[in-house]
């Protein structure tokens, strides 16, 4: 059975498509190197500023509170303990009380409240120096270089230690609570020795980093750059040992995992000569090792309901290519992309004026909607993500705000459970982006199954955004 460390990431993984630090909240901040364990663990041991670069960090709050659980497997209730106050479907407020309860051993709750978020600015002039420090043989090709990170001034990570076990938390005093998924301004602290050993917690404090993104360089160049080579079934590495196939992260096994001019397949003149975005690739799932838990179709095993697979989308063609693809407003297809599970097509539409549409549409029809996933790096170089509807016989079509042409990932049938678990600003973002009527009916549908509040909240976005 895997530990509760591989249960808790490879959970927030499976919600989210980032990754949780372990223990959590332990600090990592962007420009930190490091390398991922058979456990999913993130270890870094050197920053960028060792070699020579010191990248420009923006800073931005994101206030408020953020509570993610275990979707059937861990639960909040809350009990007022003193009047109830008005506004949206109201739990409680003053003094409000909630007992947090796992039906499984492993089970996770995670509270982040008033959070921050710091990514690099100048990530092409770091990553620009990693290839230089690639080519030169002193960089492992299984590193990877935190890109962001999520900071939280309070908040908590419990894991439970066991089936049918629960815990006690309080409310700030003056919390307006709505339900378990959204906290408003309110804040939850476990109750002191409410946990008995039951589970393992993890408080945050300023400094705390619940979570990260990061950078490394393409898995699928690995068995180009690095100086293994094929013998009767097996791959010899440098120090003449063999293995069935190239191991998932030499680092692990203390391995030479560096490029090597005289005896790589990849001559240095083509490494120099590739771009920054052909070279690297975020972080989105790790390669199987023999130490690390599998799903039985090779990806990381996550929540019920859908596989996380993350692959790259469409990108515009040149300038030159876009003029002559036709005139502004006319939503010329200029770029498409299938998921690698053969369920979903993506379809980059250009709206001419640096506008562009995205068209999801599905290799056969389903009865429930299926929602995927998109990342993308905005022109003011913050990341955005939208949730997207897709399911019946028509496509669904949504915008891209600020997108800025630069390589981007999705996910396909993301579990339900991140859904749910989400921020409500991605849930209703993610409704307002719809620019058909086709893709407000998908969410509709969604809304028929989603938990109550969720449910109000894809409803009023729709109710507050123009007609369809």
């Amino acid at each position: 059975m895997s530990g509760p460390s591989w249960s808790y990431l490879n959970w927030y993984h499976g919600i989210t498509g980032d990754w949780a630090t372990w223990e959590p909240g332990n600090r990592v901040d962007p420009g930190a190197v490091g390398s991922f364990d058979g456990e999913l663990r993130f270890n870094a041991y050197r920053t960028m500023a060792n070699f020579g670069v010191v990248p420009r960090i923006a800073i931005t709050d994101r206030p408020g509170s953020w509570l993610m659980e275990s979707d059937g497997e861990a639960h909040l209730d809350f009990k007022a303990k003193a009047e109830s106050s008005p506004g949206l479907s109201p739990v409680g407020s003053f003094g409000a009380e909630a007992k947090a309860s796992a039906k499984r051993e492993h089970a996770c709750t995670l509270h982040l409240h008033d959070r921050s978020e710091a990514w690099i600015r100048n990530i092409e002039d770091v990553m620009l120096r990693v290839q230089e420090l690639l080519i030169s043989g002193e960089w492992d090709v299984g590193w990877a270089v935190v890109t962001r990170r999520l900071e939280a001034q309070r908040g908590f990570a419990a894991i439970s230690q066991g089936s049918e076990k629960s815990f006690g938390a309080k409310l700030d005093a003056d919390a307006r609570v709505m339900s378990a998924a959204d906290l408003g301004s309110a804040s939850l602290q476990v109750a002191p020795g409410s946990t008995r050993g039951d589970f393992l917690v993890f408080d945050f404090g300023p400094g705390s980093t619940p979570a990260f993104s990061a950078i490394r360089v393409r898995h699928d160049l690995w068995d180009k750059l690095l100086p293994w080579r094929p013998s009767a079934g097996t791959v010899i590495g440098p120090d003449g040992r063999a293995f069935r196939e190239l191991p998932g992260n030499p680092a692990d096994r203390a391995l030479e995992a560096r490029y090597d001019p005289e005896r790589s397949a990849l001559a240095p003149g083509e490494l120099s000569a590739m771009a920054v975005v052909d070279l690297f690739e975020e972080v989105t799932d790790l390669p199987a090792g023999d130490d690390s838990p599998q799903s039985a179709g090779g990806g990381l095993s996550v929540n019920p309901g859908g596989r996380l697979l993350s692959f790259p989308l469409p990108v515009p063609p040149p300038p030159a290519a876009l003029a002559a693809a036709g005139p502004p407003g006319s939503a010329s297809a200029v770029g498409e992309r299938q998921s690698p599970d053969g369920l979903a097509r993506f379809t980059l539409l250009d709206q001419g004026d640096g506008v562009y549409w995205l068209e999801v549409s599905l290799a056969g029809r389903v009865e429930s909607p299926l929602i995927v996933r998109l990342r993308y790096t905005s022109a003011d170089q913050r990341r955005r993500e939208l949730l997207v509807p897709v399911g019946g016989s028509s496509a669904s079509i949504v915008a891209l705000p600020g997108y800025d042409g630069r390589p981007w990932r999705g996910w396909s049938q993301v579990p339900l459970d991140s859904v749910w678990s989400g921020s409500p600003e991605l849930l209703q973002a993610s409704v307002r982006a719809a620019v058909t009527a086709g893709t407000v009916r998908a969410w509709q549908r969604v809304a028929s199954a989603a938990p109550g509040y969720s449910r109000e909240l894809i409803t009023q976005a729709i109710d507050g955004a123009e007609s369809w």
